[in-house]
């Protein structure tokens, strides 16, 4: 008999044992009828109905856009001479242009352009082949320092969802087509950093399993939305990728 008011009941108690023994990532606690939690490796808890995820419909978007925009002057302040540095070294690694631009979905879908420090090579033999002055610039997450100028635009936050290039495929199938839900990591405006990153979940996206991951992650952020969670993943940000050298 399954309990409607969400009360834990012997059937539920062996459902749970059971989902725990074939799924130990799984930590499943019985909310309704159609309810489940479960808790990502990465802490957070991601909540489903009638297997849906749901996405709270409020988001602190004042609070939020001032940190974003009080950060990123900040930052452009702080970073100016490294920023200089850094587009003079790409100049001098070879031909072509010091930022790469690219269209990305930004919120509901919206298209923009994002801008990166140029880390690969341009010419035709090359174009596969990130030059040593780029190597460095992901490896500490530099190359993604002009994106200050897309967060004072209001195209990007500091934190969220990453952009994805418009019609993105994974395992030769379009990207919101693969997972379900893609779409609602469209409702906020994307970030510089975001939960799945800073929880190793970055670069290529080879799989179905990565691909499910990582929309996963940027969901359960969703739910969880707060400025506090957006400064322990800037914090996150700067300890696990730029100090320690783990972009990609």
């Amino acid at each position: 008999m399954v309990d409607f008011l969400g009360h834990d009941t012997g059937e539920q108690t062996l459902a749970s044992a059971l989902l725990r023994a074939l799924n130990p990532s799984l930590v499943p606690r019985p909310i309704g009828t159609d309810n489940l939690e479960r808790t990502l490796h990465s802490g957070l808890v991601l909540k489903r109905r009638a297997g849906a995820p749901l996405v709270p419909a409020r988001v602190p978007g004042l609070a939020k856009r001032s940190l974003d925009i009080g950060l990123a002057l900040w930052l452009l302040a702080t970073l100016w001479p490294l920023m200089l540095l850094a587009g003079l070294a790409v100049k001098l690694s070879g031909p072509g242009p010091i930022l790469f631009t690219q269209i990305r979905a930004g919120q509901n879908g919206r298209p923009f352009t994002i801008y990166k420090f140029r880390s690969m090579r341009t010419e035709a033999a090359h174009q596969e082949s990130v030059t040593a002055v780029g190597a460095v610039l992901r490896r500490t997450s530099f190359d993604e320092l002009p994106q200050i100028f897309n967060v004072l635009r209001g195209e990007m936050s500091m934190v969220g969802p990453r952009p994805h290039v418009i019609d993105m495929h994974v395992a030769g199938q379009r990207y919101d087509d693969l997972v379900p839900h893609y779409a609602q990591r469209l409702t906020i405006r994307p970030g510089i950093s975001g939960w799945a990153q800073v929880n190793g979940l970055r670069g290529v996206v080879a799989d179905t399993d990565s691909a499910q991951a990582r929309i996963d992650h940027d969901l359960a952020y969703l739910q969880n939305i707060s400025l506090t969670l957006d400064i322990k993943i800037v914090w996150l940000t700067v300890t696990r990728e730029i100090l320690r050298g783990t972009g990609r």
